[in-house]
């Protein structure tokens, strides 16, 4: 750029600004292009010429400094004034509680130390936002063992309802407790670990707790009865944890309607107490397994919630006796969505094919929703049970990357609806992940026969959703499915992938409607 005093171009004065002008000789040319050995008159001339730049470098330096300063004021500047115009000045109170709820970290809501995504950590943005936290109680209601100050915790949350978890049998608790005790006609949700004199402890809260809704108890080192709980109005969710008698806790068992339990034996005694539950979590692994045992002679024979329509059972622990014995004793006349976890069981013996047999058999009339993950049994043995399931709409079946069982033809087989073969005539919507084994002409058929119209009479639903996620041949890559993207184009919804691991996002058929045979999907 020309100077703007004197328009040379080796000149560097800046208009306006206090950089000094670094105007230098011209370069000696032939000195410079060629490898000659300078003279004594060279040679001076070329030292005056780097001191005088060595001394306008440090001008420049200085006054570019000062450049940057400046230019740094003017940012901020800027920044303050693009602050205070900020849409975020005007949003209401109301608003910003809501993104804070958002944004804080619930699982943790009270740590030792404030986390980056605590409500701890948004008082520090500045005095508008302190103010706010303060002033909301629903950021002071979770607490906890870790909490800082629970008396202040308390006082901040207002009145509004409490979500208390502690470890009875930790060394500092009776401080706490002193604390909370008194607060108990505000509990919500509780989670205690509990001791050998923890009925003692908390026997004050008996009938006041009046706002309880979710109750949850770790009965790790006590056989002692816990009663501290009869008298809940409000209960309706509770989970059981290392209950080694069910017989010692005491609960308002008819007002329950969901429930988590660890234990088979432990679930039966109390799907008979409570009688109006809706929905039953049982959850059972190795380290659980020796809790489970409740003497056979104590195990409800006929147990029939008539209200339980959700029954989810994972069981990373199966004895085969307790099994069939608690699904031998169930009986679910209302059931409509069940779900089966068997991750760690390889083989289907008879005893339980008879007890699984017979559940369905009386408890899967209104079933309607069905997830299977990693069935210890073949599809032969899935037929049985689904043929006694007529109003089932959708099925999941998903094997994990450890099972020996697979996605083949002859789980395909069995799933095609013709005239002989009217399995489950209500499907409505499919789900198949695991470990593929089956050729693309099982998977046309199994479509083609559930979209047939004219098979469809009264009470014959068309699928309409289809998941499927598993490995498969290796030259499908190279392959197009026909009969897939044009059922897509007709309205059957289908999601298709080829990485059977349960957390992989398959892919929408619909969005691949251009891909090409050579590895489309």
């Amino acid at each position: 750029m020309p100077c703007q005093k004197c328009s040379c171009t080796s000149c560097l004065t800046l208009a306006g600004s206090s950089i000094p002008s670094t105007k230098f000789p011209p370069p000696q040319s032939e000195l410079m292009t060629t490898n000659r050995p300078p003279t004594n008159y060279e040679v001076a001339q070329s030292r005056i010429i780097i001191d005088s730049a060595e001394k306008k470098m440090l001008l420049l330096q200085k006054a570019t400094a000062g450049l940057v300063k400046q230019i740094a004021d003017v940012r901020r500047m800027i920044g303050m004034h693009r602050a205070a115009i900020s849409p975020l000045r005007s949003f209401p109170p109301e608003l910003l509680v809501a993104i804070f709820v958002e944004y804080i970290d619930v699982e943790d809501p009270c740590p030792e130390l404030p986390s980056p995504v605590s409500h701890l950590s948004l008082m520090r943005i500045c005095s508008r936002w302190r103010t706010i936290v303060l002033e909301t109680p629903q950021f002071w209601t979770k607490i906890s063992g870790s909490t800082p100050v629970i008396d202040l915790w308390v006082n901040r949350s207002k009145g509004s309802p409490l979500d208390v978890r502690f470890d009875l049998a930790s060394a500092d608790i009776d401080l706490a407790l002193d604390t909370l005790i008194p607060q108990a006609h505000r509990w919500e949700q509780v989670h205690f670990t509990l001791r050998s004199d923890s009925n003692s402890v908390l026997s004050p809260v008996r009938g006041h707790l009046h706002s309880l809704k979710k109750l949850r108890i770790s009965c790790r080192n006590t056989t002692s009865t816990i009663d501290f709980c009869e008298e809940a109005p409000q209960l309706t969710g509770i989970w059981l944890e290392w209950v080694l008698n069910p017989f010692t806790i005491k609960l308002p068992w008819e007002q329950l309607q969901d429930c988590r339990l660890d234990g088979s034996m432990i679930t039966l005694y109390t799907l008979q107490q409570a009688k109006n539950i809706r929905t039953c979590h049982l959850h059972m692994n190795r380290r659980r397994a020796p809790r489970d045992r409740l003497p056979m002679e104590l195990v409800p024979r006929e147990v029939c919630p008539s209200r339980l329509k959700t029954l989810i059972v994972s069981y990373w622990y199966l004895g085969d006796k307790y099994v069939k014995t608690f699904f031998s004793s169930l009986t679910l006349p209302s059931l409509q969505t069940l779900e089966f976890r068997f991750p760690e069981l390889s083989t289907h013996s008879s005893r339980l094919a008879q007890a699984l047999s017979g559940f369905f058999e009386r408890s899967s009339l209104h079933l309607t929703t069905l997830k299977l993950i990693d069935i210890p049994f073949p599809p032969s043995n899935l037929v049985d049970y689904l043929t006694l399931m007529p109003s089932l709409v959708s099925l999941d079946i998903r094997f994990t990357s450890n099972h020996s069982h697979f996605i083949d033809d002859d789980l395909l087989g069995c799933l095609t609806f013709n005239h002989t073969n009217r399995l489950v005539p209500r499907l409505n919507s499919l789900t198949l992940r695991g470990q593929g084994a089956f050729d693309e002409q099982s998977l046309d058929n199994l479509i083609t026969s559930r979209r047939d119209v004219t098979l469809q009479d009264a009470g014959v639903a068309s699928l309409a959703n289809l998941v499927l996620n598993c490995t498969t041949p290796a030259d499908w890559s190279r392959r197009d499915l026909p009969s897939v993207h044009r059922f897509a184009s007709e309205g059957l919804d289908i999601t298709y992938g080829c990485d059977w691991n349960m957390d992989h996002p398959a892919m929408d058929v619909a969005d691949l409607s251009g891909a090409s045979s050579n590895g489309g999907y």
